[in-house]
């Protein structure tokens, strides 16, 4: 088929721009004006869409690779040129867009960080118009390692395919393939709102295009760092790991069955793929590992737990044993000093009553004498004082102590002797007239 006569547009599918690839590469040798129908036909369908961005990468994939020194020369005559009209941004796009997919698929670093550093600015600021300019940066951003300015760039592709009503998956898979770079390097950042985005766009390219061997791949990587995440955060509870391993291993080996065979990144593409095969038994190997530590700490700390328990609950029995022991000879101290405390009371009330008598008595003497009795009556009164003074004093004891036989007999004699007595002084005259 002749050169020019197949056309792509907005409504070309993936099998029209294989043909029109293939026919593009029939010539060894490629003009500056046939690079221009190549980019031509390329912005047919419409950059910035899903249809846009995987054509472009297919054709990057399988394209003649004598092209890319065109397509660089291309881009400096784009950049010398003075007068720059709207489709010169357009076609310029394109071919930016074409060397730095390919500078990343083939790893071409050095050129593909020299490439942004002189286009990007272009495409950046041109009002927004390229969404993915912001993406390229991000996959630059990426490579470089710096995760978190490549969300960052992920995001804003996004906002600008929403301001112009566009849904473009292929740019969510970006973000997505940041969001597991950043997982497999256990960045901080990543929240788990990301991972649960990045596995919902896997799953939905792979829908949309079942065939594209990159989306499984990505799958695979999602399932592998979102385990490790997931261990690492201790969330494993209740998720099959084991089957979620083979699952991601799966994906990755129906990536290499769907790579293309004859493409120049098949060799690279299938070395990756089972590099990250071989990443998923380690990743399983590292899981069973924590787990056995997590058992092994959570054993010692319930035997540490037991430990402490026992102390403590022998440690309240101690103390409990040395409270009641305390309330005990808190209590016979308080017996003993009571009882010692009554015994003091009981003296003095003992003193007291010794006291009161002697001053009683003395005074019956002085109140006798004073009243210029005989002797003979004031000593029968003082002596009837002393017995009625044995009387109270007895009673007294009583009293105070605990009752003893001996002093209710001081009690009763002392009294039947001052009755006696007082008898006696009343009857005197009488007895005194019969003697």
């Amino acid at each position: 088929m002749a050169k020019g006569k197949l056309k792509l547009s907005k409504d070309s599918t993936r099998r029209d721009i294989t043909l029109f690839v293939n026919e593009f590469n029939k010539s060894d040798e490629f003009s500056m004006s046939e690079v221009e129908e190549l980019l031509i036909n390329l912005v047919n369908l419409e950059i910035d869409t899903y249809n846009f961005s995987m054509g472009a990468n297919a054709a990057t994939r399988t394209i003649n690779k004598k092209i890319i020194p065109v397509l660089e020369k291309y881009l400096k005559h784009f950049d010398q040129n003075a007068e720059k009209k709207v489709e010169d941004y357009d076609k310029a796009f394109v071919a930016y867009y074409l060397l730095t997919y390919y500078y990343r698929t083939y790893e071409k670093l050095d050129k593909f960080s020299n490439v942004i550093n002189l286009y990007q600015s272009y495409f950046e600021s041109h009002n927004e118009k390229y969404a993915l300019a912001y993406q390229i940066k991000a996959r630059y951003l990426r490579r470089k390692g710096n995760r978190r300015d490549a969300l960052a760039y992920d995001r804003k592709a996004g906002d600008v395919l929403t301001k112009k009503n566009i849904n473009n998956i292929q740019v969510r898979v970006t973000y997505a393939s940041t969001v597991s770079m950043s997982l497999e390097n256990r960045e901080p950042f990543v929240t788990e709102r990301d991972i649960e985005d990045a596995y919902k766009t896997a799953e939905e390219a792979i829908i949309l295009n079942s065939d594209y061997p990159k989306y499984r791949y990505l799958l695979g990587k999602l399932i592998i760092f979102t385990l490790l995440y997931k261990n690492s955060h201790n969330q494993l509870e209740g998720i099959d790991y084991s089957s979620e391993i083979l699952r991601a291993k799966e994906s990755l080996r129906e990536a290499i069955e769907l790579e293309d065979s004859t493409s120049d990144s098949y060799p690279i593409s299938v070395i990756e793929y089972r590099t990250y095969m071989r990443a998923a038994d380690l990743v399983l190997a590292e899981i069973r590992l924590t787990e056995n530590m997590r058992l092994l700490e959570q054993k010692q700390t319930e035997s540490i737990q037991h430990k402490f328990e026992q102390e403590k609950k022998d440690t309240e029995g101690n103390l409990l044993s040395t409270k009641n022991e305390i309330i005990e000879e808190l209590k016979t101290a308080k017996s003993g000093f009571e009882a010692q405390l009554k015994q003091t009371q009981d003296r003095y009330m003992e003193i007291l009553g010794l006291i009161v008598s002697i001053v009683a008595i003395i005074m019956v003497v002085i109140g006798t004498y004073s009243a210029n009795l005989s002797i003979t009556a004031i000593l029968v009164a003082t002596f009837g004082m002393c017995i009625g003074m044995i009387a109270v004093y007895s009673a007294l004891l009583i009293l105070l102590k605990e009752p003893k036989v001996k002093y209710f007999v001081f009690l009763v004699v002392s009294s039947i002797a001052e009755i006696l007595i007082i008898i006696v002084s009343i009857l005197w005259p009488v007895i005194r007239k019969w003697m």
